[in-house]
């Protein structure tokens, strides 16, 4: 069963990245922490998956380098 909320050291793992640069990602506004009380935070496994999937290699490549029809 996959987990709902990963703390900071999780999270980090899961994105391949140091809990600084996780933190730096989270600040920049491009990764959404949820409270869990007033003094603990988490990251949402679904907030996570959205992060990844928005920025894989793949995802970037048809974007970037797609090619035009004329």
């Amino acid at each position: 069963m996959t987990r709902l909320v990963y703390n900071s050291k999780e999270a980090s793992a899961l994105l391949g990245v140091s809990i600084s640069t996780l933190l730096r990602i989270t600040a920049a506004k491009k990764l959404n922490k949820t409270r869990i009380s007033c003094k603990r935070v988490g990251w949402a496994h679904e907030e996570l998956e959205r992060f990844i999937e928005n920025n894989t290699s793949d995802s970037r490549s048809s974007t970037i380098g797609g090619s035009f029809e004329d």
